[in-house]
């Protein structure tokens, strides 16, 4: 590779399919590989997601197959949650912390048995769960590139799977699990959403990965449409998913050790259990949890026509954090997004104050615009929970 050039970028294993779709020749990136950020429309897609349902390349994700005998003790040892309590079949999310109690990764752990996980991330943690592994009877695995995944969200989600064959999701409860199959190709199935609505995560090998975006795309009974990173990204905030790498930064990778955080300044402080005799970072986290973090992740919102991300929050003239990722949400029909905020102003939280500005060229205007401190959840809809038919 010659100097200043950059990495090739890698087609997803459905790229023959989204290529096609993609009108807008509108691409993203994510961990290498090349993502339609939006098909033909973004506010389309997005109501598609809420009102009908989408289908999502999951392509980027980092997935890790953990197996063994140990495979139990290795996960507890590595992550803050308790793992020998999870039961077969369901997923939780979790968080894996250093020495110091400060966010490596978050991610979801599917398990499938006893001696049988699926961990998913944003940024890899390959190399970092593997030298754990190393004391323990498991294996670490990357999967990234022979595990296909597409996600699908919508109230229409559920009637999609059925349609094309998968009747028993009638009874997966939310963050359940399911090994199906679709015309004899097995398939993993989880009801996870990373929006408000109903939704499902999909996982096949790769081989068999255009035959799932066809049996999804051309069903004649429920009309699925592609949805690209754009839409996605808007109901990934509604809600309330903060994101490594873009809301927060892992441990690993803040070259200014201040950038690092913890569980607790992200208000995940339930993920860690105490009741675990030993986990990477326990000490730590057990001496952070008695006092109050200095800074958390607070959801804002705010009245202003302008998309105010990473821009400076004051009370008083005085600089008290910033905000992350800002939207504007069509369904609740307001600007919301994340930031960065001192305890110490969110005892008075009327004072606080948006930093940026409106205009381009030679004509700036400066802005300070009140700002509202609420739930990060914005938007959960009912059909998120439902279950249909009664699980036993």
């Amino acid at each position: 590779m010659n100097a200043g050039s950059s990495p090739a970028m890698m087609s997803t294993p459905f790229h023959l399919r989204t290529a096609r779709l993609c009108l807008t020749n509108d691409w993203t990136e994510t961990n290498g590989w090349t993502k339609v950020n939006t098909y033909s429309d973004s506010e389309a897609e997005y109501w598609a997601l809420h009102n009908s349902v989408g289908v999502h390349d999951l392509t980027g994700l980092c997935q890790y197959r953990i197996s063994g005998v140990e495979a139990v003790r290795l996960l507890d040892y590595v992550l803050t949650g308790h793992v020998r309590a999870m039961a077969d079949g369901t997923a939780h999310h979790v968080l894996w912390c250093d020495d110091n109690g400060l966010l490596v990764s978050d991610g979801l752990l599917y398990r499938l048995n006893a001696q049988e996980f699926r961990l998913f991330s944003r940024q890899s943690s390959f190399l970092w769960l593997a030298d754990a592994a190393a004391d323990f009877e498991a294996a670490v695995e990357d999967v990234s590139h022979t595990v296909a995944g597409l996600a699908i969200q919508g109230p229409d989600a559920r009637a999609l799977l059925r349609a094309v064959g998968l009747v028993d999701v009638d009874t997966l409860p939310p963050m359940g699990l399911l090994e199906g199959q679709i015309q004899k190709v097995p398939i993993l199935v989880g009801r996870v959403s990373a929006g408000g609505e109903l939704g499902y995560e999909l996982f096949v090998d790769v081989d068999d990965a255009l035959f799932l975006w066809d049996e999804l795309l051309n069903q004649k009974a429920v009309a699925a449409v592609p949805v690209g990173e754009a839409a996605v990204s808007v109901t990934t905030i509604e809600a309330g998913h903060p994101r490594l790498g873009i809301d927060f930064l892992s441990a690993e990778t803040a070259i200014r050790p201040r950038r690092a955080v913890s569980p607790f300044e992200l208000c995940w402080g339930d993920r860690v259990h105490r009741n675990k005799s030993h986990f990477v970072g326990r000490r730590a986290l057990e001496a952070k949890r008695l006092f109050a973090p200095r800074q958390v992740l607070c959801g804002i919102t705010y009245d202003a026509e302008d998309a105010l991300g990473h821009c400076p929050i004051v009370a008083k003239g005085q600089d008290v954090g910033a905000t992350v990722s800002v939207v504007w949400s069509p369904r609740l029909a307001r600007h919301i997004g994340f930031a960065w905020v001192l305890q110490s102003a969110l005892k008075a939280p009327h004072e606080l104050r948006i930093v940026g500005h409106h205009g381009a060229e030679l004509k700036v205007d400066h802005l300070e615009v009140p700002l509202q401190i609420v739930d990060r959840r914005f938007f959960r809809s009912q059909n998120y929970l439902d279950t249909p038919v009664a699980v036993a």
